[in-house]
């Protein structure tokens, strides 16, 4: 939801000045103009995406030009940062923006719904809050809303945030991605339509790419809610396997699925911790979303990833924007005769 700019309070100031004396000395004076907000006009919603933010959902905001123009606020910059505070504003991370875009109400896509990371991330959900929010500003700055009023469109990521006493290590439990991905590196069309995976040739009788040989190697399963409503359209695959969906949103969970699947809404590190108590030693991750919030988190051991050769131009990321370059070393790879070719890789540390 959009932002509500304010005056930087000391609080704010603290935080920054903590980011800037961990760069060198020679940096400290490079850094841009900086401000600091919290998102939406209420408690729970702002609390929530400043959450979202953190878990990496979030990495995308939108606001109503006409309001920065009534307000007599300047647009958002590339590389400005921003310092993100909760409802009661206590600091919560700074993020750097890396584009800005204006368009019209209208056209605003699923692709930068989905960046924007709240509720279901879908384009109609997108297009229904907004709607409300930015009419609330229209009567509040005496327009009209429009399906072409301009619309700010501000991407960003996180580019610090405080590290609170010890650092944390990595519970030893191994995380492995297995996925497949098109040339161009969607996982989904932007409706989370999957069916075009089903448009090859099989691999070959009994052959599945390995995927049976790492599920039954692991202990658990870690899905975000976009993979686990996928596979409930379908016969469910994993048995009585345990399942962990990593939702904000999701309050519940089919009655046949209760003693196997649980719902959760922990940062990465606190669900891995969780799950090594538990007597977890290998999870297998399952979804763009969680993949990229454990990437970001640096709590990924292994990647399999099978290219799937078609371009499909938009739709769901495999991967998304990261705090720093994450190195890889291939292990390993194959290709099939109908064009699959896989490649797993060690995430070097």
């Amino acid at each position: 939801m959009p932002d509500t700019r304010k005056m930087i309070d000391p609080r704010a100031k603290d935080y920054f000045n903590k980011f800037k004396s961990t760069l060198p000395e020679e940096d400290q004076g490079k850094l841009p103009r900086y401000d600091s907000y919290y998102f939406c006009a209420d408690e729970e919603n702002a609390n929530l995406c400043a959450d979202l933010v953190l878990r990496g959902d979030k990495r995308a905001t939108a606001g109503l030009k006409w309001s920065y123009e009534a307000e007599g606020e300047s647009l958002p910059e590339a590389g400005q940062l921003s310092v993100i505070t909760n409802w009661d504003g206590v600091p919560q991370c700074i993020v750097e923006v890396t584009s800005v875009e204006i368009m019209p109400f209208n056209l605003v896509s699923a692709d930068f719904a989905f960046e924007e990371g709240e509720g279901n991330k879908t384009l109609e959900f997108w297009r229904r809050a907004h709607w409300e929010f930015f009419s609330m500003e229209c009567e509040e700055i005496g327009r009209e809303p429009t399906k072409d009023m301009p619309v700010v469109l501000e991407k960003f990521i996180v580019r610090w945030k405080e590290q609170k006493g010890i650092p944390m290590k990595k519970p030893a439990v191994n995380v492995s991605v297995f996925i497949a991905a098109s040339l161009d590196g969607f996982i989904a069309r932007p409706d989370g339509d999957v069916s075009w995976l089903d448009e090859y040739e099989p691999l070959g009788e009994g052959e599945d790419a390995g995927y049976s040989e790492l599920f039954n190697k692991v202990d658990s399963l870690v899905l975000g809610r976009g993979s686990f409503e996928k596979v409930l359209e379908f016969d469910w695959p994993y048995g009585d396997k345990p399942i962990t969906v990593l939702s904000s949103s999701l309050s519940k969970v089919p009655e046949k699925l209760k003693g196997s699947v649980r719902i959760d809404n922990s940062v990465p590190l606190k669900l891995l911790e969780n799950l090594a108590a538990e007597g977890c030693r290998h999870i297998y991750l399952d979804g763009g979303q969680v993949i990229q919030s454990f990437l970001r988190e640096g709590l990924v051991d292994d990647i399999t990833l099978t290219i799937i050769p078609v371009l499909l131009g938009q739709g769901v990321p495999l991967f998304g924007s990261l705090e720093k370059d994450i190195k890889l070393k291939l292990l390993e790879s194959r290709s099939w005769d109908n064009g699959f070719v896989q490649s797993k890789y060690k995430v070097v540390e």
